[in-house]
């Protein structure tokens, strides 16, 4: 979306301009972005060591990790949803700060965004159970 930005610059004016007026089209048309052959530059991080635990029951667990740095973008929230999906028995986790901006973001990836959902694209993940909150919850400090 900002090479659409940086295409005619003194047009747009700002970049939210182009994001307003993609999430329009997107909306109006009932489609995605990715229909569009649109999207934004990803801002999140995969981090793996190839490390593969195979279970007791044969099945192969592969450990890696997805950084959303913050609120996740459209990009991060679709490669959890293609690793979850290839790996349906595999627990998602999710370690998020115990405060409402924490809770709002797992909010995100289970849900999908308030402020964009009128596109498909930002649809939760649907993982219900699956995705499970790690690390300090505030009930842990009143122990």
């Amino acid at each position: 979306m900002r090479d659409v930005y940086y295409r005619n610059v003194p047009l747009f004016g700002q970049q939210r301009v182009v994001d307003n007026i993609v999430d329009d089209l997107v909306a109006t048309a009932g489609l995605k972005r990715e229909d569009f052959h649109v999207c934004a530059s990803a801002k999140g991080l995969v981090a793996s060591d190839c490390l593969i635990v195979t279970l007791t029951t044969g099945d192969d667990l592969p450990l890696s990790s997805t950084n959303g740095k913050g609120y996740p973008d459209l990009a991060t929230l679709q490669f959890t949803r293609l690793v979850a999906d290839s790996f349906p028995r595999v627990p998602i986790y999710a370690l998020v700060d115990a405060d409402p901006h924490g809770i709002d973001i797992l909010s995100v990836y289970t849900h999908g965004s308030r402020a964009n959902a009128h596109s498909a694209d930002h649809a939760g993940l649907g993982l219900g159970p699956r995705l499970r909150w790690m690390g300090v919850k505030a009930t842990d400090l009143w122990r």
